[in-house]
């Protein structure tokens, strides 16, 4: 089962912060991109229909992966799958 949710990228702030290095087991600087999503809004076409079923929330993701934040634009919408998984 998929359920599929449209978010816009509504902010991207960047901060000095560590990662965990597991190659030298020791913390290594790096830049924390904080992506915040909320739902789409509208009142036509595709928006309205995905506002419809989520009119509120939101989605927080703290990225340290090098290229990855970039491909994230303010403004710019995004679908959501969530799909269930598998227990570890």
């Amino acid at each position: 089962m998929t359920v599929r949710a449209k978010f816009v990228c509504q902010s991207k702030t960047l901060t000095k912060s560590t990662r965990w290095d597991p190659q030298s087991k020791t913390s290594v600087p790096c830049v924390l991109a904080t992506l915040r999503l909320v739902p789409v809004t509208g009142t036509s076409g595709e928006n309205a229909e995905f506002f419809a079923s989520t009119p509120s929330g939101q989605v927080e993701l703290g990225v340290v992966a090098e290229g990855i934040a970039e491909r994230f634009e303010l403004g710019k919408s995004y679908y959501l799958d969530f799909n269930e998984a598998p227990s570890a």
